[in-house]
């Protein structure tokens, strides 16, 4: 199954909706946290120097 993308599109205020959640965290209102509809299994591949994992591998939908 493929989902196509969401393209980039100007907009002439804020994003609101209800059906998803608006906090705002961190050290300013730029960043967004949006409750996902979608959930998938991915798995993590290679390590890093200081034994933490890396580079995420799509496997599957999860339904």
């Amino acid at each position: 199954m493929f989902i196509s993308p969401m393209l980039l599109q100007s907009a002439s205020g804020p994003f609101s909706h209800n059906d998803f959640i608006f906090e705002p965290k961190g050290e300013d209102k730029e960043f967004v946290h949006l409750e996902p509809r979608l959930r998938a299994k991915v798995r993590m591949r290679n390590w890093t120097k200081s034994g933490m994992l890396r580079t995420p591998v799509f496997e599957q939908f999860i339904l």
